[in-house]
């Protein structure tokens, strides 16, 4: 995490599996949106032999709650 973004990368066979994973992401609570950032074809291994796959990153926003040490309570 930088900032507040999270930046994830992942394989899939289908374009719509992509989109469709990144707009469930960006209905989580703890996220703020989701964006695509990049996506490009390449040959993916398998034991069935290389497939055509893609790579993709995404930029997820985190809710991030910042608490001061001095505003939590402590237990003297």
């Amino acid at each position: 995490m930088q900032d507040g973004k999270v930046y994830l990368t992942g394989r899939s066979h289908e374009y719509a599996d992509i989109v469709h994973f990144s707009s469930r992401l960006a209905t989580e609570t703890a996220l703020t949106s989701a964006r695509l950032m990049q996506t490009w074809q390449e040959i993916m291994a398998s034991p069935k032999g290389d497939v055509p796959g893609l790579t993709f990153h995404l930029q997820v926003d985190w809710r991030v709650e910042r608490l001061s040490l001095q505003d939590e309570p402590h237990d003297e």
